[in-house]
């Protein structure tokens, strides 16, 4: 009966930290994603739709435009403009 006991607490502590395993993954897992997404929905250049697919990085931050155009448009500003561009994202 206590070998039982004892094979019934090592299995569950077992899939205690399998679960604690899966669950850390998953939160690194979102930490990740959110690394990755965009800083913005809205275009910096045209203000409409952002494409996620079509980015450049300013300030550490990931920037989505809605075309190539836009993102060229991009490339060619300093950071000032840039921030000034993204600025008028977030107050729309």
């Amino acid at each position: 009966m206590i070998c039982v006991t004892l094979l019934a607490a090592v299995a569950l502590s077992g899939l205690s930290a399998c679960v604690s395993t899966r669950s850390q993954a998953r939160e690194r897992e979102a930490e990740l994603a959110a690394q990755a997404a965009a800083l913005n929905t809205n275009c910096p250049i045209t203000g409409g739709a952002a494409s996620p697919e079509i980015v450049s990085t300013h300030r550490g931050q990931r920037v989505a435009f809605a075309s190539a155009a836009a993102q060229q448009q991009w490339n060619e500003m300093d950071d000032e403009q840039r921030d000034v561009a993204l600025a008028r994202v977030f107050r729309r």
